[in-house]
């Protein structure tokens, strides 16, 4: 049945967003971002902030009173939550944690950014297919044969569906 269920997501073309949980291993306090392909619309609260392009950053920290935005035009204001979403499906953005440093993500999709036990809470609005190929991409490296790949993609989909409710409590579905 779940097969069967999966056939049909991919044979219809329809998406399914997962929210992805990051850097979940250790409080995180401080994040840069930077687009490197297109341009991300932030909003703080209902406030639009204006866009990032590739080539400026913009920092989130952790606050006692919010999600502090900062960006090379200065500081924006503090929110209860930060979205960031892509403006075309190209767009990718690169995230390093600065406190504590964090090894450097390049991700697509569309982001949130909330406090949540006294930390930042990065969540990654992404397409099930596109989490699943960067998956497949990060854990498998490069050399296999075709089938590998096909095999670790069917393996990468079921266990994001099978689990994609598995940290509903926390907000988002997998990290």
């Amino acid at each position: 049945v779940l097969f069967s269920f999966l056939l049909f997501m991919v044979s219809t073309g329809n998406t399914q967003i997962l929210k992805i949980g990051l850097f979940r291993h250790a409080p995180v306090y401080s994040i840069m971002i930077s687009p490197s392909n297109g341009e991300y619309c932030i909003k703080g609260d209902s406030t639009d902030l204006g866009k990032l392009e590739k080539g400026n950053y913009m920092k989130v920290e952790y606050d006692t009173a919010g999600v502090r935005v900062v960006t090379l035009k200065g500081y924006l204001g503090t929110f209860k939550n930060v979205n960031i979403a892509c403006s075309d499906s190209v767009s990718d953005l690169k995230m390093k944690g600065m406190y504590p440093v964090t090894k450097e993500k390049q991700l697509n999709g569309d982001f949130s950014v909330r406090i949540e036990n006294k930390s930042l809470l990065l969540i990654n609005h992404v397409e099930v297919e596109e989490y699943v190929s960067g998956v497949v991409e990060s854990e498998s490296g490069h050399g296999h044969k075709i089938e590998f790949y096909k095999v670790q993609t069917i393996i990468s989909r079921t266990y994001a569906l099978a689990n994609m409710h598995k940290h509903d409590p926390e907000g988002f579905h997998l990290c």
